[in-house]
């Protein structure tokens, strides 16, 4: 069973979904469901793009970029219900969560859109993104994307530089800053968070040469998680894999997050907060003195974390 959400900027708005974080599946995108059997909708769909797509924008390096990223991402988006008695039947209440990275890749897509309305205009021809839900294979894929790109407009060329290198501030879009509160200040570059990406991918991942954060190592098989910190996240993560000995040696997928640079010299710090944070909720040795294993309540499957030093100190790796 397939079903298609076609998402029109200038009909539902790029701020909303930025709000919220979901969009609606409506009615008339529901029309062919099968609503005593809804519990095969509801599920988590893993994000695609369609051939298509990436064909359309081959020529195009930066939104190919942007493509590739989402779909090296391994990204979902959950489907679900409101579950009040006044959304029953045909009449059902259904939404769709967008993960955080994927928003933040809409930033760099629909540019038009965001200088636009910051301008309190409407882009001369509009843009939009149609997903295909495929509730057999549990995927949602990209099938179209509509942009409007004035290759000739100064503004956005500007624009575009602006939001891709700068904060979505210094152009005026609050409504776009993920930093919910302009008061906090987060350590991380939240341009810069990826999502999951397969080892094989690491090779040719120039987005982290010579950048600094945290990152995390997944073994799949082995159901192991590895945190760590590094000066230069891509020659530290291949390090891992180079080790025989390594604890996260046979790692499968990895994630990171790049942080901002005045925060270089507490980056020890910040990988002891994720390290401990991680182990409130997974069976590491120090769980127990931070807080009861919670995985008696929750089903981890067995999930660890395998780093062998729980303390870092200061140097830098």
């Amino acid at each position: 069973m397939k079903f298609q959400v076609k998402y029109d900027m200038a009909e539902r708005g790029l701020p909303t979904l930025f709000k919220w974080q979901y969009f609606t599946v409506d009615a008339e995108q529901r029309k062919n469901w099968d609503y005593d059997h809804l519990e095969q909708y509801l599920t988590e769909y893993r994000l695609a793009v369609s051939g298509q797509v990436l064909a359309q924008y081959q020529d195009d390096p930066t939104i190919t970029e942007i493509l590739q990223g989402l779909q090296e991402t391994e990204s979902s988006f959950v489907v679900s219900n409101n579950k009040a008695e006044r959304y029953g039947g045909k009449k059902q209440y259904i939404k769709c969560r967008v993960p955080m990275f994927v928003l933040n890749a809409f930033k760099n897509l629909f540019i038009s859109t965001l200088v636009y309305d910051a301008a309190g205009k409407q882009p001369p021809e509009g843009e939009a993104i149609t997903f295909s839900f495929d509730t057999g294979d549990k995927t949602v894929t990209i099938q179209d994307i509509v942009l409007y790109k004035p290759a000739d407009d100064p503004y956005f060329i500007y624009a575009r530089n602006a939001v891709s290198t700068l904060s979505v501030e210094a152009i005026g879009l609050e409504q776009y800053n993920m930093e919910k509160g302009g008061e906090i200040k987060d350590f991380y570059d939240r341009r810069k968070m990826s999502g999951w990406k397969k080892r094989e991918k690491l090779e040719k991942d120039k987005s982290i040469e010579d950048k600094a954060g945290i990152y995390m190592l997944y073994d799949e098989v082995r159901n192991e998680l590895y945190v760590g910190k590094a000066i230069s996240l891509k020659s530290r993560i291949e390090q891992h894999g180079n080790n025989p000995d390594d604890p996260a040696y046979h790692f499968t997928h990895y994630r990171y997050s790049v942080i901002a640079g005045e925060y270089y010299e507490f980056l020890y710090l910040i990988e002891n907060a994720a390290i401990h944070d991680i182990a409130w909720i997974l069976d590491m040795p120090a769980a127990e003195t931070y807080t009861p294993s919670l995985s008696k309540k929750f089903d981890l499957r067995g999930c660890k974390v395998v780093n062998r030093v729980e303390h870092q100190t200061r140097r830098q790796n």
